[in-house]
């Protein structure tokens, strides 16, 4: 157990550990985006719905680790696994951005096929 002080001390290095996927994904879809002709409004509209879904995918997957740090109750708490994590940051980031391109991939393809449906309505 940590006091508040404490524990806002160890949640800001945390977030900032836990923006890298979305940093990543982001140079991603910037590059996606500005691939599209500029007259092409359905490609925008695709390229939009796809990224929608793939920040959605990442949201579920760093929210889903997140919620496991807090709630961790082993003997050092969440200063064990904060601590732990930011010291082993060599191996805890590529495995968050591994997890978080699965779920990039899977609310992408979600994006996608919502864009498909409705490509096919009109």
């Amino acid at each position: 157990m940590v006091t508040w002080q404490r524990g806002a001390m160890l949640i800001l290095p945390l977030a900032q550990w836990a923006e890298t996927p979305y940093l990543v994904l982001a140079y991603i879809v910037r590059r996606g985006l500005r691939r599209v002709p500029p007259g092409d409004a359905a490609g925008v509209a695709k390229w939009r719905l796809v990224s929608l879904g793939a920040f959605a995918g990442v949201l579920v997957a760093v929210g889903g680790q997140l919620f496991g740090m807090l709630g961790y109750h082993g003997p050092g708490g969440f200063a064990e696994v904060v601590i732990m994590t930011l010291a082993m940051w060599m191996f805890t980031i590529p495995y968050l951005l591994l997890w978080s391109a699965g779920g990039a991939a899977l609310g992408g393809a979600l994006g996608w096929g919502l864009w498909w449906v409705w490509s096919r309505r009109r």
